[in-house]
Parts: structure tokens; C-alpha cells; sequence
């Protein structure tokens, strides 16, 4: 079961989303296995706006603020204690992450590194729009 390290931090571990910043909504998910060996996650919750991340022993922590959303004072414990391992997901401020990547120069370079066997491109896309004149 994860523990949360206060009542607003939780372990990341080392491999941090580098997209992950303050101000985005963390939302907590149960990951669990059946019987079966089916790997289940369940509905997310959200449990609160990311404040900061912290580094102690190799470890990152995210810090969140659970007030700034409506999640009842020990709702995030019960989820917690209910899940063997937890998934934990963010979510963007639409109204300040309203475009897609701006800019006026894009490089692409597609490499096989593996001579042994074919390999087939399948398909690349990109949707570009002038976005000033």
C-alpha cells in the first residue's frame, strides 16, 4: 500500500513525467490484479492541485494541495488503504495550456538502428496551422 509521506506528498520514485508541473490536478487511480491475472485500473480521483516536488534520497515526492479541490479530509487516506498500488495520472490547466506546440521550425529524422530484421514505416502525421501573419 503507498504511503503518503504527509498529508500532501506521495512518492514518485525516480522517473518523474518531465510535463508534470505546479498547478496541474493529480489524479489518483487503484491498480490491481484479478485472480485471473487481469491488470485493472480504476476510476480516477482527483485529489488535488501539484504544489511542488521534492527530492529526498533519490526519491521524488510529489506535493499536492488536496484543499484547493472537493475531496472530504481523509477521503485520500481511504483510497489509499483500499489500493495495493496506486496509478497516479495529471491533468493540464486547459485555459492555460490552450494550443498545441507553437513555433516555426520543425526536423524529423527517422533512423532504423536494427539491420537484422524489415522495418516499415507505417504512416507519420503532423497537423500544422499558421498561427500569425
Amino acid at each position: 500500500m503507498p504511503q503518503l509521506v504527509s498529508e500532501s506528498a506521495l512518492p514518485l520514485g525516480n522517473n518523474v513525467n518531465v510535463s508534470a508541473q505546479v498547478g496541474d490536478e493529480l489524479w489518483c487511480s487503484c491498480h490491481t490484479t484479478t485472480a485471473d491475472g487481469f491488470q485493472i485500473i480504476g476510476q480516477p480521483q482527483l485529489i488535488g492541485l501539484i504544489s511542488g516536488f521534492t527530492d529526498i534520497n533519490n526519491i521524488t515526492y510529489v506535493e499536492f494541495d488536496h484543499n484547493a479541490v472537493d475531496i472530504d479530509d481523509g477521503a485520500l487516506g481511504e483510497i489509499l488503504q483500499l489500493c495495493g498500488t496506486i496509478f497516479l495520472s495529471f491533468k493540464k490547466d486547459c485555459s492555460a495550456n490552450i494550443s498545441s506546440l507553437l513555433g516555426y521550425y520543425a526536423e524529423a529524422t527517422f533512423i532504423n538502428n536494427d539491420y537484422q530484421n524489415h522495418n516499415e514505416l507505417f504512416g507519420v502525421n503532423a497537423q500544422v496551422a499558421i498561427s500569425s501573419k
